[in-house]
């Protein structure tokens, strides 16, 4: 049993997290690989060093996340942003098939857009959330449009938009 971090320690989230229990080892364990797998690309391993959040003497492992890996990080993010802060909306929608991709990696009806930025979404987070995470240049929102839910997660000016369908 482990504190799960709504979104990475390693962007300078320390306050927006899950309680202990929420997520098993196994799945924490699973999550820090996609993790991995974004964090260390060359990219966002340079944002994340204009930001103070990682060493200069890193050295990326690869130029770009996989389209997977950046998927299932948007998404991990999204939906425990969403389970955290927003509880109303997990209940409207049903969210199972993006736990179950999340645990098991079989597809939910999802779309990726790269530096995409979404306009008048909701915020996510609460205020003192939205504040925190603003000081280390990351925005989460969401939109809800017609079968869709979009999901934003902005990392200064690294942004991806999350399409899922029900």
């Amino acid at each position: 049993m482990t504190v799960e971090h709504i979104v990475p320690r390693s962007l300078g989230n320390i306050h927006y997290i899950l309680r202990k229990g929420k997520v098993c080892r196994s799945c924490n364990n699973r999550f820090a690989r996609y993790e991995s797998a974004v964090l260390t690309s060359a990219i966002w391993l340079q944002h994340r060093q204009v930001y103070g959040v990682a060493k200069a003497e890193l050295t990326p492992h690869r130029a770009e996340p996989e389209e997977i890996d950046l998927k299932r990080f948007i998404m991990k993010i999204c939906y425990e942003a969403i389970h955290q802060s927003k509880p109303k909306v997990i209940k409207h929608y049903d969210f199972e098939p993006i736990r179950v991709e999340l645990a098991t990696g079989k597809e939910a009806k999802s779309e990726l857009f790269k530096d995409k930025v979404l306009k008048n979404g909701k915020n996510i987070p609460g205020l003192i959330d939205r504040w925190r995470l603003g000081n280390n240049h990351i925005y989460l929102k969401y939109k809800d449009l017609d079968d869709r839910i979009y999901f934003m997660f902005r990392y200064g000016p690294l942004s991806n938009v999350l399409a899922l369908r029900f």
